[in-house]
């Protein structure tokens, strides 16, 4: 989708349509980001009726997934989120990963999350995350920004790490 396409839908997002239209492109457009990234993790998509989140499970553990939350996505400045969960099973002994040797790239990624320790939700907890306010190019261009920021954020060494774990 071009940029001028997706500034059309985004200035007309209180239409229903228009919104529809914008989140099935990007929609399509993660669905596109599996056989990119797949030299990095391996995961399975899930998240198809859940409205504007969609989940990369872990093949290993459905107790471990990067959410993409498009909520925002309409919003006067166009938000996006991304965070690493770990989901029931997965938050028994969250000591377990204090003891995961996260690189310098890791540590300085600003994607950790200090509160994950002390949060005492059972169902889940994000690890790690981010929020992104994409430009019109990197919205037309969405599974490439999407898999060059879980890239530079180090999203994919991170998952890995936890999946070791879980």
């Amino acid at each position: 989708m071009d940029k001028f396409k997706v500034k059309e839908l985004l200035s007309d997002s209180s239409n229903k349509t228009s919104k529809q239209e914008l989140l099935n492109y990007l929609f399509a457009e993660i669905e596109q980001v599996q056989s990119i990234a797949s030299e990095h993790i391996n995961f399975e998509l899930s998240g198809t009726e859940s409205g504007f989140l969609r989940y990369l499970l872990s093949t290993k553990s459905n107790n471990l997934m990067i959410t993409v939350d498009l909520e925002s996505i309409a919003a006067p400045i166009p938000t996006v989120y991304i965070s690493i969960e770990l989901a029931r099973k997965a938050l028994v002994d969250k000591s377990a990963y204090k003891q995961i040797d996260f690189s310098k790239e890791e540590l300085s990624s600003g994607i950790l999350l200090e509160e994950f320790y002390t949060n005492t939700n059972r169902i889940f907890a994000r690890f790690a995350h981010v929020e992104l306010m994409p430009s019109l190019e990197q919205l037309a261009d969405f599974r490439a920004y999407l898999n060059n920021t879980m890239l530079s954020k180090n999203f994919y060494s991170i998952f890995n790490k936890l999946e070791k774990l879980v």
